[in-house]
């Protein structure tokens, strides 16, 4: 007894073993940095990242040769600005410690290990091959990243011998954002500074105001030699054609089961390489569907979370070819299964309080309910450009599926939650019922608290208990830009609610009867936008269209929304008219191209490899119907030919949709030949249900499936 006991006494305890000889081993953290840095040099760093501000020249030189010299000694060669253009993933060039002396010799004597403070905080990109949507014209080639010290530099093993890895943002010539970390900062500065102005009426910690995210990534993995076989994964990420098998996940025994070995090694892997890069992955599991899994970090800061997310895709993608695996971040890879989400769960902290935690005292209360307030105001004001935000062409495949939120933003509160709003509405007093005890009736099990909210895996945007779930963003997106989106409505509700405070002080209301006020005020203006029940039942649709709130479905229809959102994003400061504009050039030519690739690459398939299987089968079964001449037979090729037919039919209609894409802009064209793809993709799988599975030329999902088994 006295053993437990004291193995029990505290609640954590510092990393033993392995943990704490890896972790952060390659990241230039604060304790790399101390031994690294002149103490003064160490300070100033220190200060930038609690106040901002820059560098001197002479600073950036003292840092660039602590960092570089630090990176040699774990292999490193080279560095590189590593930056997130607007694509879902990052992008980098390789450059080598590397100069000769006085720059004229071209002898090995005169090399020399070099890396200045110059190149640490700018690099020079060539921007003309990168999404810009209109910012820069065609000869306008030049582009600029700078070094983002608020997120961590990091060395990757295994390029190039190792490279020293530069967090950096991306703009044109003219200073214009032409990447998703550059608003997503902007975003945190903006909500920083109207939390900070509220708490000047609502009391409470007076640390730094930040947003932290945590991010479940959700992904499918197959074995490599079996995906090489499927052009359509090669080529968009996802399956254009499959049957579905008789067994999918209708069993519900794959969530949370047992993982095969090898998966189960890679990830062990990629848990480890995360670790050593600071990475604080925590959580891994399997999904719901067949091949599916989740990995899923500690929160983070929003903008070291999303840096973080973007190198654990990569790194992921980069080990599993080492098991002989393939990852895929595809929304929807495969057909009548749960697609994968990149769930985003969004809290506010100003030092270590959460301001969305409900609270004990009466002055915790009040925030809790003003900051709650203000998110339903910001998410009924804004809820299409968020469903813009998360609306991409992998994403349409997802949203609105029978596992994924439907293309309407609401908000899920729970009961308790929504008892407290009503007392405010309805003047019935702040009360938030006391904690339940589940009780399981045996002596030997714990009795346990039940959570003051439930998880409603089928709402969007869902209050959990001390932070909201975003749950429409999709698997494959930089979650940057809807983190961005959601950072900026919130941060523009709270200066509104903060004005209106103000208002009523100089109208003569006490502070803290102008809060109360407007709390009020607030919830009883935008609640419409709470939903608290089934959001895949049809009642869902009606309901919110009763309320007045559009469902977006298509991707002009969140161009639309997008476009007409520039004087949010203008106020706070966040994107200029400009940028906005590009972004929704940007994303229209990415759902165009993508639609196109999908389609070219189904014609192909069909064309090359599945008509002339289909015939080859018909002729030998044909014959074989004369001479064992059966009615089972003749029936089965009467279906063959029929649905045969009738895929021909729809290929023809395919390429004459497709041939009115004519251009980047031709958004509505594009989504038109998307819905053919799925009435081709009907009679193939009928044709795959027919044709032997020895002849039929691609992998089955079951083999996708289970090879890797």
């Amino acid at each position: 007894m006295s053993r437990q006991s004291s193995t029990f006494t505290t609640n954590s305890s510092p990393f033993q073993g392995k943990i704490q000889h890896d972790y952060g081993v390659y990241v230039f953290n604060e304790s790399s940095m101390e031994k690294r840095l002149p103490p003064s040099t160490f300070k100033t760093i220190k200060k930038l990242l609690i106040n901002g501000g820059s560098l001197t020249e002479s600073e950036a030189d003292v840092v660039a040769f602590g960092m570089k010299e630090w990176a040699e000694e774990l292999g490193a060669v080279c560095f590189a600005h590593w930056f997130q253009p607007l694509t879902s993933k990052s992008a980098k060039k390789f450059d080598c410690f590397l100069n000769i002396k006085n720059g004229v010799s071209s002898h090995a004597s005169h090399l020399m290990s070099e890396f200045s403070g110059k190149q640490l905080i700018k690099g020079e990109p060539d921007g003309s091959s990168f999404p810009n949507g209109g910012l820069r014209q065609t000869y306008q080639a030049r582009g600029y990243t700078a070094w983002d010290y608020t997120s961590p530099v990091f060395v990757v093993k295994d390029q190039l011998g190792g490279c020293l890895y530069i967090p950096a943002v991306f703009c044109s010539i003219f200073g214009l954002s032409l990447d998703a970390k550059t608003p997503l900062l902007r975003s945190e500065r903006a909500l920083s500074s109207s939390v900070e102005k509220s708490l000047k009426y609502l009391g409470g910690s007076k640390g730094p105001i930040k947003c932290t995210i945590g991010l479940e990534q959700e992904m499918f993995i197959i074995d490599r030699d079996v995906y090489q076989r499927r052009p359509d994964l090669i080529a968009c990420g996802r399956t254009l054609i499959g049957k579905r098998p008789s067994r999918t996940q209708q069993m519900k025994d794959h969530y949370w089961g047992a993982m095969p070995q090898r998966v189960l090694n890679c990830l062990d892997d990629v848990r480890d390489e995360m670790w050593k890069l600071g990475v604080p992955v925590c959580t891994i599991h399997n999904e719901v569907a067949p091949a599916q899994y989740e990995i899923a970090p500690i929160f983070e800061q929003a903008g070291i979370a999303c840096d973080h997310n973007i190198l654990l895709m990569e790194e992921t993608q980069r080990i599993a070819k080492r098991h002989n695996l393939e990852v895929l971040f595809h929304e929807k890879p495969f057909l009548d299964v749960n697609g994968s989400g990149k769930h985003v769960n969004w809290s506010i902290f100003s030092g270590d309080e959460g301001l969305l935690i409900p609270g004990k005292t009466e002055d915790e209360r009040r925030r809790f309910c003003f900051f709650l307030a203000a998110v339903i105001q910001g998410v009924d004001n804004h809820a299409d450009v968020l469903r813009a935000s998360v609306l991409t062409a992998g994403n349409t495949h997802r949203l609105g599926g029978f596992e994924a939120p439907p293309g309407i933003i609401s908000i899920f509160l729970g009961d308790v939650i929504q008892t407290l709003i009503d007392s405010i509405t309805n003047n019935t007093g702040e009360t938030i019922e006391k904690k339940t005890i589940i009780d399981f009736h045996l002596e030997m099990l714990p009795k346990i608290t039940r959570d003051q909210s439930d998880r409603n895996r089928t709402s969007p945007f869902a209050f959990i208990g001390n932070r909201f779930e975003f749950r429409a963003v999709g698997s494959e997106q930089n979650a940057a830009w809807p983190i961005t989106v959601l950072n900026t409505v919130v941060a523009e509700s709270i200066e509104q609610m903060v004005n209106q405070i103000e208002k009523n002080i100089h109208d003569g209301k006490s502070e803290k009867n102008a809060v109360d006020e407007v709390i009020k005020e607030t919830i009883l203006l935008h609640k419409k936008i709470v939903y608290n029940e089934d959001c895949y039942d049809n009642k869902y649709r009606k309901t919110m269209e009763i309320n007045g709130i559009k469902e977006i479905k298509t991707m002009d229809m969140a161009l639309d929304a997008l476009s007409k959102s520039k004087e949010m994003f203008k106020n706070t400061t966040v994107l200029s008219e400009e940028e906005v504009n590009a972004r929704v050039s940007i994303l229209g030519e990415a759902y165009v191209t993508t639609s196109l690739i999908d389609i070219n690459q189904l014609l192909d398939m069909v064309e090359r490899e599945i008509i002339p299987t289909v015939m080859d089968v018909l002729a030998k079964e044909k014959k074989q119907t004369q001479i064992i001449g059966s009615s089972i037979i003749n029936k089965r090729i009467e279906n063959m030919l029929e649905w045969f037919n009738k895929m021909i039919f729809s290929i023809e209609l395919l390429k004459e949709k497709r041939d009115k894409v004519i251009n980047s802009s031709c958004v509505i064209e594009a989504n038109e030949a998307m819905n053919v793809i799925n009435e081709v993709r009907v009679y193939i799988d009928k044709l795959e249900g027919l044709i032997p599975q020895k002849e039929w030329p691609y992998p089955s999902y079951e083999t996708l499936w289970n090879t890797h088994c």
